[in-house]
């Protein structure tokens, strides 16, 4: 039976709004399948090549367009040889999808056809893929991603380019290959990568974010279970924030499922709009920030060598559900002693211990890639300047630790150590040990 996509305006419009701003209930886990990624359930619908053509009409401008064809194709072939058959058209059908959603090829214009043609795309791609083996698709999803986030095939082809948000706003977001192309998968050559922007404040784990009105977004694939290693996501806003001095105060990262992600920058921002027109705040603070992660003048400059001035922020997680956009200020990161130092003698490395790093925020990220490098203080008398060598400086773990097990200090007395960690080139908050003591011992 066809369904009237027109009757479905109002239903989906609201299911739109739901998938944008809407809290989840949870955050996938690394491990798990991205399928999950998004709030709406897959309807369940049956392959309709009737209804597919309706809704073409319903979203693509010109009645011969060359979608119709493909769908016409696309029928011949599941009579013919079942959905197996038909998932290489029915890829076709979602990349031409993909080249017309903004432009000249899309319904838009009045404002009632346009609203329909958007929920019309989504309706369109689910029943695709219901005729096809890629899996299920949302239509509210789907109508969201290509009306205002990802929407791209990727794998085999010519076109090779990053699988980005549109319209181009800031901050630019989205996903690229880590090699020169697309990884492909054992009987899966092409795939559609599909996203939203909104994510609920409680993915932030408590952490500031970084632009205001812009959390996070969700990225999946279909199929769902493809490998994401290959891949990278990531968001143009720099990694560094600095004020007028060119002081790092804060870091930007992607927060996932709990984890703050080691940084891994993407390579699409070159030319990526650097703040919205539409806000007020950054209007507001411009003058007091001339240089700064928003300000146009320092897009591409280099700056200090210490802090990450040209760097943006990405990542390469396992699963995709969802990004969030977090700060890592600072001021408000603590490092502390998870094992103290013990006594020992000189010219000989004392016993390890360990440095921990993690947020202030409740309940906190541990830190990875926090350089932290140590010194000693005191010697309960004269003479003074005693000093360690060795292994002085040591990154975090995935964990927030520095295990430092080969530390030396140069002369006998009673000592504390002093742990100073730099993250991207912003210093956090310093610890002090316990008092340990070095005796004497002739050199080898």
């Amino acid at each position: 039976m066809r369904r009237s996509s027109v009757a479905l305006v109002p239903a989906a419009v609201g299911l739109l709004l739901a998938a944008c701003v809407g809290d989840r209930d949870t955050t996938a886990p690394k491990v798990a399948s991205d399928g999950a990624s998004f709030s709406a359930a897959a309807k369940p619908l049956s392959c309709d090549f009737g209804a597919m053509k309706t809704y073409a009409g319903d979203f693509f401008s010109a009645s011969n367009d060359v979608v119709f064809g493909l769908i016409s194709s696309m029928k011949s072939a599941y009579g013919s040889g079942g959905a197996t058959a038909a998932t290489p058209l029915g890829l076709d059908i979602l990349t031409e999808i993909s080249k017309a959603r903004l432009t000249s090829r899309q319904v838009l214009s009045p404002a009632t056809k346009l609203a329909a043609a958007r929920v019309a795309g989504g309706m369109l791609a689910q029943d695709v893929a219901l005729c096809s083996t890629l899996g299920a698709l949302d239509a509210a999803t789907a109508s969201t991603a290509i009306t205002s986030g990802i929407f791209e095939v990727r794998g085999t082809g010519p076109d090779q380019t990053a699988a980005v948000a549109k319209p181009d706003v800031f901050p630019r977001w989205g996903v690229e290959s880590k090699t020169s192309a697309w990884p492909t998968f054992t009987g899966i050559p092409r795939y559609l990568l599909y996203g939203t922007a909104g994510a609920a404040t409680t993915e932030l784990g408590g952490e500031p974010q970084s632009v205001d009105g812009f959390v996070g977004y969700d990225v999946a694939s279909l199929p769902s279970g493809i490998s994401k290693s290959g891949m990278r996501v990531g968001i143009c806003v720099k990694t560094t924030i600095t004020d007028a001095n060119l002081n790092g105060t804060a870091v930007n990262r992607l927060i996932h499922s709990g984890v703050v992600e080691a940084n891994q920058p993407p390579n699409f921002c070159s030319g990526a709009p650097t703040a919205s027109l539409s806000t007020s705040a950054w209007f507001a603070s411009l003058a007091h920030r001339t240089i700064s992660v928003f300000s146009p003048s320092s897009l591409f400059a280099q700056g200090r060598d210490d802090l990450d001035l040209i760097g943006f922020t990405g990542g390469g997680p396992s699963s995709w559900s969802p990004m969030a956009f977090g700060k890592i200020v600072g001021q408000n990161v603590n490092a502390s002693f998870k094992t103290q130092p013990k006594d020992g003698f000189i010219f000989t490395a004392i016993p390890s211990f360990t440095v921990h790093v993690n947020t202030a925020a409740t309940p906190g990220h541990s830190l990875e890639g926090v350089k932290v490098t140590v010194s000693v203080f005191g010697n309960n008398g004269e003479p003074a300047g005693a000093f360690v060598n060795g292994t002085v400086t040591v990154e975090t773990n995935a964990d927030g630790d520095a295990l430092f097990d080969n530390v030396i200090v140069n002369k006998a007395g009673g000592f504390t150590i002093t742990a100073t960690g730099s993250f991207s080139g912003v210093g956090t908050q310093n610890a002090i040990s316990k008092m340990f003591h070095i005796k004497n011992k002739t050199a080898p």
